[in-house]
């Protein structure tokens, strides 16, 4: 695949039947996902866990590529074995699962919006944000939020990143990403409503080839 293309894979399953679903598909998920979901015991986080294997297979399908070729590395951020061209990466927040696929390196997030803690408002906004924000930080924190953690999974540094070293340029829902000042990243806001806030972060300059909502 082209390095400046981008597939994105959006799944609402506020409605979504798990145990339809992993009646007719678990028989074909890989091993480390039935065990996720035979040690999962919350009923919505277990939906949410075999809603996002069958989205991500119908997503790799489309690339002649299988969950049984993906691996992990440290931090846990998942590759696809012998793709060099080819990568993804996975977000799920609220009633949304969220899927990209691209030619290069990806981090991915979306939000939905969570009661205000200042402990987290500290956490995921820098002195600078709270400043700027002040009037109104949840509205922004969400924003902010899927920003940062997208940055972290495209790295693959997780939680172990502090986000106050993370900071941001916006445009026109078009992003430039900076760590400890530098750039690093390039992005965009590829999905915002009334709740959500989702953003796709890479090292390189890409486009949005398309965005399918599917249907579970």
């Amino acid at each position: 695949m082209e390095k400046n293309n981008l597939y994105i894979y959006l799944a609402d399953i506020k409605t979504t039947d798990g145990n339809a679903l992993m009646e007719k598909f678990g028989q074909t998920f890989e091993p480390a996902r039935l065990e996720r979901i035979e040690r999962c015991t919350n009923a919505r986080e277990k939906t949410t866990l075999i809603a996002t294997g069958v989205l991500l297979q119908a997503a790799l399908k489309r690339f002649g590529v299988s969950t049984a070729d993906i691996d992990y590395k440290e931090h846990g951020k998942p590759f696809i074995k012998g793709k060099e061209d080819l990568f993804f990466n996975i977000s799920h927040s609220g009633n949304f699962i969220m899927i990209a696929v691209s030619g290069q390196e990806i981090g991915i997030d979306i939000q939905k919006p969570v009661p205000y803690k200042e402990a987290l408002v500290n956490k995921i906004l820098n002195y600078e944000e709270r400043t700027t924000h002040a009037d109104d930080l949840v509205k922004h924190l969400n924003r902010i939020w899927a920003i940062k953690e997208a940055y972290t999974k495209l790295t693959g540094e997780g939680i172990s990143k502090e986000f106050s070293e993370i900071t941001y340029e916006e445009n026109d829902f078009s992003l430039n990403v900076f760590d400890k000042g530098e750039p690093a990243a390039k992005g965009k806001i590829v999905y915002n409503d009334d709740l959500y806030e989702a953003c796709v972060l890479a090292k390189e300059d890409f486009e949005v080839s398309e965005l399918d909502k599917l249907s579970l």
